[in-house]
């Protein structure tokens, strides 16, 4: 388990504040739960304020049919136990995929497992059995907001920008306090977030965008810390199909115009649907992120 931290300052909090972010566990029917058994055990020594798990917890909806769901419910139980834990949805959260029989949406699909997870975590994912959008955690210096984009976002229109742009100006969630509080969005995939910050609101309104979905780009660790210096992190291939040049925003701290963006690698590089080519998932370790939110102080104007 590589763990990575990252420091934050800003004068929008009075105390120190740690989050935990990890992302993509990608657990099938009967795979191993493993490497979500490693990240409690880390927060158990950690004890962070917060978890956000940033989507793609199943490795698609036919999890939902298996014997997992017992063992996914207890981690998250565990999880929540020990500090208050949020999910934010990804495409293999909402999707049927597979090789064989392509993608479908709503096939194996259970409501009541959502609502299952919003009932043993701190999260909002359900209301009236539609997927849930805006604020989950609200204290009196911080408000995050987790975004749930669509299936025909991820799948029909390839994580376009338009198409996310398109979606949320309709949606029209934002921020429900000024900008004296310090604003973290969630949401599985900020690859189209990223281009859109001088254009969305809800974005606009962000100090700290956290994420995960592209999977370290694919890239071995040791070849991402020898190419980390650019600051697009490219990688080799994402999972909206982007190969080299265009495979952008893959991973680690990405700053755009004050807005910080942190996107996770994920605990599963390769997730089981991909069948024996997962085998590789050896030479690709499972990693998180710990974010120490730092208040510093503001400057008085002297007379």
């Amino acid at each position: 388990m590589i763990i990575r931290n990252f420091k934050i300052y800003t004068n929008k909090i009075n105390k120190h504040f740690l989050i935990s972010l990890d992302s993509d566990w990608h657990i099938s029917s009967n795979g191993s739960v493993t490497n979500a058994l490693m990240v409690n055990k880390v927060i158990k020594e950690i004890k962070p304020d917060i978890r956000i798990i940033a989507g793609d917890i199943i490795d698609d909806t036919s999890t939902l049919l298996g014997n997992n769901v017992k063992k996914i419910v207890k981690i998250l139980k565990e999880s929540e136990s020990i500090c208050p834990t949020f999910i934010s949805l990804g495409n293999h959260d909402i999707s049927k995929i597979s090789f064989t029989d392509n993608i479908k949406w709503h096939q194996d699909l259970r409501l009541n497992w959502y609502q299952e997870l919003e009932n043993n975590t701190s999260s909002k994912l359900v209301y009236n059995n539609k997927l849930y959008e805006g604020t989950v955690y609200l204290n009196d210096k911080i408000e995050i907001i987790s975004l749930n984009p669509p299936y025909s976002y991820y799948f029909t229109n390839r994580e376009s920008t338009d198409n996310f742009l398109s979606i949320y100006q309709k949606r029209n969630i934002n921020f429900l306090t000024d900008e004296s509080y310090y604003h973290i969005l969630v949401v599985h995939s900020a690859s189209a977030l990223i281009e859109l910050v001088d254009t969305l609101s809800i974005v606009k309104n962000a100090d700290l965008i956290l994420s995960g979905h592209m999977h370290g780009g694919m890239l071995p660790l040791i070849i991402r810390n020898i190419v980390e210096f650019s600051s697009t992190h490219y990688g080799l291939c994402t999972p909206n199909q982007k190969i080299l040049k265009d495979a952008k925003y893959c991973y680690g701290k990405i700053v755009r115009n004050n807005k910080i963006f942190l996107i996770n690698p994920g605990l599963t590089k390769i997730g089981p649907e991909k069948g024996l080519i997962s085998n590789l998932n050896c030479i690709y370790p499972s990693e998180m992120y710990t974010i120490d939110l730092i208040p510093i102080k503001k400057r008085s104007l002297k007379r």
